[in-house]
């Protein structure tokens, strides 16, 4: 999308997302975070997203409500 940002893969942001929250929560909730955000990188891979930077809101919402309608998970999942 942009020229002006650095590619991001999504494996990169999330390891930098756990990364810079590791001094403010616990281990447990970390590998939570690991977890929950594990599915979300995956179909980015799946759907060919390998930069962030080309990711866009509606993708984002396409995604939320995919997993909201498959039903397994729990609204507070799908807030956070």
């Amino acid at each position: 999308m942009s020229d002006d940002l650095d590619p991001l893969s999504p494996d990169t942001a999330l390891e930098r997302y756990l990364d810079h929250r590791s001094g403010e929560i616990s281990d447990q909730i970390l590998q939570t975070h690991r977890y929950r955000l594990g599915s979300f990188v995956e179909r980015c891979e799946e759907d060919d997203f390998h930069n962030l930077n080309d990711l866009t809101g509606r993708d984002l919402h396409a995604y939320r409500v995919e997993r909201r309608e498959e039903g397994d998970l729990k609204p507070v999942t799908l807030q956070g």
